[in-house]
């Protein structure tokens, strides 16, 4: 392996953390993976001397995969903008496009924080493809896409409101692009919804 042939032998990614044990619980459950031996929570809920130092997440192999370092203190990060920058990131795949949803839904039910590190007053401005106005017209470029080795996503309404979940919707809200704030200036009619085929909307972090 590694080892016989010279070189260091990659071990497993360490994340540093102020709350450890915490981070540690998140991607155990989000991953299915599992403590070594003796990093377990306490089952008590007493003392936790391991996770205020270091915990070791092992895949069903035994495998050391992620291990978590407890820090005193550590910055925040604010990306995509600000003074901190994104410093590390955990590269996930699902099997399928379909369990994309689901994974994301999984995450976010768990913990995750999609805006955390945007300050107060921040805004988010979100367009996404839909097939509601014509179903059947992209359900047919979905599959031209998906033939061609590209996966595309379009999203009913109802998905693309949970985006903004959480935060404070502008007037008049996820509505049809053309429908959004149309400049009385523009001469003619505006096209069509099913044309357009976009949602649209703009909101504020509180």
């Amino acid at each position: 392996m590694a080892a016989e042939r010279g070189f260091p032998e990659f071990r497993q990614v360490v994340l540093d953390s102020t709350d450890a044990r915490a981070l540690a619980e998140f991607y155990r459950r989000l991953l299915g993976l599992a403590y070594r031996p003796g990093d377990e929570p306490p089952a008590d809920g007493g003392p936790d001397p391991r996770g205020q130092d270091w915990l070791v997440l092992r895949d069903g192999t035994g495998s050391g995969r992620i291990a978590f370092q407890q820090v005193t203190e550590l910055p925040e990060v604010t990306w995509p903008a600000g003074p901190v920058p994104q410093q590390l990131h955990l590269d996930l795949t699902v099997a399928a496009p379909a369990d994309l949803d689901a994974q994301h839904e999984r995450a976010l039910a768990l913990g995750a924080r999609l805006l955390e590190a945007l300050p107060s007053g921040s805004y988010l401005a979100l367009s996404h493809l839909t097939g509601d106005f014509d179903p059947a017209a992209w359900a047919g470029v979905v599959e031209v896409y998906r033939r061609s080795g590209v996966t595309m996503r379009v999203r009913p309404k109802p998905d693309i409101e949970r985006f903004f979940a959480g935060l404070d919707l502008i007037d008049p809200g996820v509505v049809s692009l053309p429908q959004w704030r149309p400049d009385p200036s523009d001469v003619g009619s505006p096209p069509s919804d099913a044309a357009v085929s976009v949602y649209g909307g703009v909101a504020r972090k509180p």
